[in-house]
């Protein structure tokens, strides 16, 4: 009878399984000895990100707050050009004798009297007088 006819596996064979099932549960401990010794470091390199500065999201909005002050000012210096041709006067002068043909009482209304003025920026600075000993009031 040979060793391992009875049901029972030869002495050999039990040893590589045995050797095979050892090596085996050694890697799964190494695969969770790593997962134990990875996970506390995981948290903190999250939180080293979430700390780090969106540098993407800065560089993307100072290039477009740069675009749009240049459009502004490239647009600015070209309306200053294009109102500074012969054309561009004759058709504002054209505009305004137009304006001024279909409202005359408008284009030549007399503007407001020096008395009318004064009375204004005189109400005005007693309005702000007022408002101001009212705050010192409220706020002393």
């Amino acid at each position: 009878m040979k060793p391992g006819d009875n049901g029972q596996p030869a002495p050999g064979d039990r040893a590589r399984q045995l050797e095979r099932e050892v090596a085996r549960l050694r890697r799964d401990i190494g695969d969770l000895m790593s997962e134990i010794n990875r996970r506390p470091q995981q948290p903190a390199i999250e939180e080293a990100e979430a700390r780090r500065p969106p540098v993407g999201f800065i560089v993307v909005a100072a290039a477009a707050a740069i675009g749009v002050v240049g459009a502004a000012a490239w647009l600015a210096v070209a309306r200053r050009r294009r109102a500074r041709t012969v054309r561009s006067r004759l058709q504002h002068l054209g505009h305004s004798a137009r304006r001024e043909i279909a409202h005359p009482a408008r284009a030549f209304a007399n503007p407001a009297s020096l008395s009318r003025k004064l009375a204004v920026a005189g109400g005005s600075a007693l309005a702000s007088v007022a408002v101001r000993e009212l705050a010192k009031k409220v706020f002393d």
